[in-house]
Order: C-alpha cells, then structure tokens, then sequence
C-alpha cells in the first residue's frame, strides 16, 4: 500500500527540473535516499549484455567503488540474470536472488559486504535496444528489504523519471541539431540572423556576428535594430509581417529592407523571410530569417580550398585572389612587386592547373567552386 511521504511533491518536483538541467539528478538523489531511507543510490546505465555499466550519477557510494563496479563487478552481478524487470518498473533484488545464495557470491563478499549493503530495489527509467537505465537505491541487512511501502513510492515516481528522461534527451537531441546547423550556418558567406516576432535574435552565424559587433548599420541590444530609428521601423514591420503569416497562412512577397550605415558605406541589404513550419527554433512560435547582404564586400575565395582543390601555390593564390576581385594582371603585379612576365608566369601555370584558358573563365571558375562559397 502506498504511504504518501511528505516529500513526494518535491521528488516530483526534481524530476523534471533534472529533466531540463541534469546538474540537478543529484539533489534529486539525496532526497530520494533520505525518503526510502537507503544511504547509497545509483543512476546506472547497462549494458544489456550486462558486461559494461556506466554510473551517470551517485549518492553516498565511493567513487573508488564505482570504478570497480564498473570496471568488473557489473560482470558477476547476480541481481542483473536474465531480465529483472521484465514488463515492470520495479525491481527488488531479493525477488531474484535469495539471501542464502547472495552471500555465498562473489559479488557479495568483494563488494556489498565490504560497504555493509545487502537489500537492493531499482527503477528502469529508460531502456532501448541496446541499454538499459535505472535508479537502484542499496542498504544494510540491518535496515531490512525494502517494504512495499517503499517499493510503492518506487513504482509512483516510475512514469515521472521516464517521462523526465525522455524530456532530456528529447532536449539533448534538439541540441545537437541546432549545433549542427549551427555549424553549418557558420560557413555559409552571407550574414543570417533569426529572430522571433519581437525582433528577440534566436541564432546568428558568424558572418552576422561579425556585422553586429561593429555596430555599423545593425546591432542586437533589446532585439535586433538599425542605427537609425526610421531603419528600425522598416525592419520591425518587416519582421512582424513575416511572422503574421505563420498565423494567417498566406504568403506573402518576402520584404527587402535596405539599412543604412553611421560608416557612410552603402547600406546593408535585408531580405527577410519566414522560418519554415519544421523548424526547432520556432519552438511552438512565429520567426523569421534575415539574410543580410553588404553591397561593399566583394567575392571571397578560401586560400585552402584553393590549395586542395587545384594544388596551387601561395603566389598562384594570391594571383586568383586578386582576378578574383576584377584587378588585371598588370595591377596585381605592380601591388606585388613582381614584374609582368612573372605575374603571366603564373596565370598560365593556373590555367594548366585549373584547365581553363581565359581569365574571364577562371574567374568564374574560382567562384563557382566551393572554394568561393566560404567566406
């Protein structure tokens, strides 16, 4: 029968903050252990073939034996035979195990005997093909075998660790896809900002990172904004107006804001369009994405692409570079200090290399590879 212990909702209550924040599983722990009265509690996670185990959290254990655990024990338990808990959430270790047979072990004699353990119970909180986690709370022959008093709390706090793990690795998971894009994001050439219906910015790459801290036409203190208040305006309606078609379902034409720069340089130019539907950075609301163009910054081509993709050398690099941005041979050479005939030198070693046989065909060439798709 169950026994509602006065910290029942604060164990709950843990549970789902461990969920968002794992920091947190070991207060979760602590109080889960002063509520079954059980000094030593583990968060494991096994192997189904029972020969590896990994101890993601632990109260009131020895970190000297949890390594050993880890490193052998795991191997002889004899509570982990077959499967322990079966179509149940709960498992006491006496149901499988007899007293009489645990202390002629192994397992008990080198490892619960030394830190006078005895009765165990556990929680599955996840398991899948492969693993399977649990919360096993372990204490003396003295204190007794768990009472179903116990062993009910166990079986109450049950779904609410399963739907707490579930919630944190659907959390870890949206993670590691936003870092990935992310990644992805940081090698795109063009500025890209998302913000949510408030101009709150959500995720920048690193070409729009580098536009913010200059400060020079937009920057992102109190959501995203321009220098000029006029700018400000155009681009927060903009944004709203991208962001009302998440509720209306119409489409509409994607505006392009043109914002000037205090640099006097021409202004940036803000295509602003929705984020799709799909997106985890919505997060159940409107947001848009903001591709932002700087008119002044001429094509860019990375030297080490250019290296492995052509086999090029350092001044054959720079020569490309240079044609690149629409300078002649004659120009890069008189900047270079090298005379016309070398600078010609290299051309043709470049359109050997490259197998093109005019300028105007290896510039195109140069850009249209992946070399001139990183910034």
């Amino acid at each position: 029968m169950f026994v509602d212990y006065p910290d029942t909702g604060e164990l709950v209550k843990l549970t789902y903050e461990a969920a968002t924040d794992p920091s947190r599983w070991n207060g979760f722990l602590r109080s889960f252990s002063e509520a079954i009265q059980a000094p030593s509690v583990f968060f494991l996670i096994h192997n189904k073939t029972r020969q590896k185990a990994n101890a993601s959290e632990v109260v009131g254990v020895d970190p000297a034996r949890v390594k050993s655990y880890q490193e052998y024990f795991v191997t002889i338990n004899p509570w982990l035979r077959g499967d322990p808990f079966g179509r149940a959430s709960v498992a006491a270790g006496e149901k499988f195990v007899r007293d009489r047979e645990l202390v002629r072990t192994e397992f008990y004699n080198d490892f619960l005997r030394p830190q006078d353990w005895f009765y165990c119970c556990g929680v599955l909180i996840a398991q899948d093909q492969w693993t399977t986690s649990e919360i096993t709370a372990i204490r003396s022959r003295r204190a007794g075998s768990f009472t179903s008093s116990e062993v009910a709390l166990f079986q109450y706090l049950a779904p609410h660790l399963q739907c707490a793990v579930r919630i944190h690795n659907r959390i870890a998971g949206l993670e590691s896809g936003l870092n990935a894009a992310t990644g992805a994001l940081d090698r795109f050439p063009t500025a890209v900002v998302a913000v949510d219906s408030s101009a709150k910015v959500i995720l920048t790459n690193r070409a729009a990172d580098a536009i913010l801290e200059r400060g020079d036409g937009l920057i992102s203190r109190d959501g995203l904004r321009a220098v000029s208040r006029e700018d400000t305006a155009e681009l927060r309606i903009a944004i709203a107006s991208v962001c009302s078609q998440w509720d209306s379902g119409t489409l509409k034409p994607e505006p392009v804001v043109r914002v000037s720069r205090r640099s006097g340089l021409k202004p940036f130019e803000v295509l602003v369009c929705p984020l799709p539907s799909q997106s985890s950075l919505r997060k159940g609301k409107a947001a848009a994405a903001l591709f932002i163009t700087d008119p002044e910054e001429g094509p860019a081509l990375d030297s080490r692409v250019l290296r492995q993709l052509f086999g090029l050398t350092p001044a054959e690099i720079r020569l490309c570079i240079a044609l690149s941005k629409g300078k002649s041979v004659e120009e890069y050479a008189r900047e270079a200090g090298i005379s016309s005939n070398t600078a010609r030198t290299h051309v043709k070693r470049i359109y050997s290399k490259t197998g093109v046989r005019r300028q105007s065909e290896l510039v195109r060439l140069l850009l249209k590879s992946s070399a001139g798709h990183l910034a």
